[in-house]
């Protein structure tokens, strides 16, 4: 078996037993600003897309159908289905993983040796089900693959994949900054991206729940790699001998507020988000 996702402006759709369609019954994720330079990896992303009515039902249903497929008798070739989206990195690879998901849990359900499908004799009647019957071949193993032409779209300098683009957010980087700080320049700017767009719907009035959710889902990530950011400085101010004074001046607090954060943020482990401002992992 094996479940692949693809983007129809990337070329032709792949080879496979059945293709699905995304394009044209579900929203796209690309249409929303803070959404745009995402990608399924993100959870907004994912839980927009699950969120979209009729997604989860068709995910159901095309794993009955791969059900279908596996009980015939020949299983002499691999059974693949693709689902296609526009850029294919939204909704095609979003569902490409939930069918994944789901498609194992059917199958742990399933006996050993049983083809998927068929009825268990003696089930209902709690009965022991018969001892399974030597099959001719192996089930082939679940596989999911990704378009190989898909690439990254970094949100600094970019061209938009879908027409009537909205202008982008570019951020002045030298080339030394840019090769330090290498995808996490993207995800950085997505996030500043989301938070202003949130920023003007406050401003402007009549956001949705959906959006003020985002907005705050955004708002929190950006503001964890900030202080992550901030602290980490603070740690390497105090190991190279800054001092006190200029400490409380970047601060904006008394010296005293000043030596007691420091104080208090040596004697603990390094966060999580430290270890990712100065490693980048």
């Amino acid at each position: 078996m094996a479940i692949t996702s693809f983007g129809y402006l990337h070329g032709p759709q792949p080879d496979a037993r059945a293709c699905y369609d995304l394009r044209h019954q579900f929203r796209d994720p690309h249409l929303r600003p803070e959404l745009r330079y995402l990608t399924a990896r993100d959870t907004a992303v994912r839980e927009v897309v699950m969120a979209t009515d009729g997604v989860l039902a068709l995910v159901h249903a095309i794993a009955a159908t791969m059900d279908a497929y596996l009980a015939g008798p020949r299983q002499d070739e691999p059974l693949t289905v693709a689902l296609g989206g526009a850029g294919g990195r939204h909704r095609s690879v979003t569902a490409a993983d939930a069918l994944a998901a789901v498609w194992q849990r059917r199958d742990r359900r399933r006996v050993p040796g049983r083809r998927p499908g068929r009825a268990v004799q003696g089930a209902r009647l709690g009965r022991r089900p018969p001892p399974p019957r030597p099959r001719q071949g192996r089930r082939r193993p679940l596989s999911i693959t990704r378009p190989r032409t898909t690439r990254r779209r970094s949100p600094v300098t970019t061209e938009p994949e879908h027409t009537a683009p909205d202008p982008d957010l570019t951020v002045p980087l030298s080339a030394p900054d840019a090769q330090a700080l290498g995808d996490d320049v993207g995800q950085l700017a997505v996030r500043l991206g989301a938070v202003l767009h949130g920023l003007a719907q406050l401003r402007a009035g009549g956001a949705s729940t959906d959006d003020l959710a985002n907005t705050i889902l955004m708002s929190n990530g950006l503001m964890k790699r900030l202080e992550g950011v901030r602290d980490a400085a603070v740690r390497q101010h105090a190991a190279r001998g800054g001092s006190y004074g200029a400490l409380a001046s970047a601060m904006g607090v008394t010296r005293a507020t000043a030596q007691s954060r420091r104080d208090t943020l040596l004697k603990k482990d390094l966060s999580e988000m430290e270890k990712w401002a100065v490693g980048g992992d």
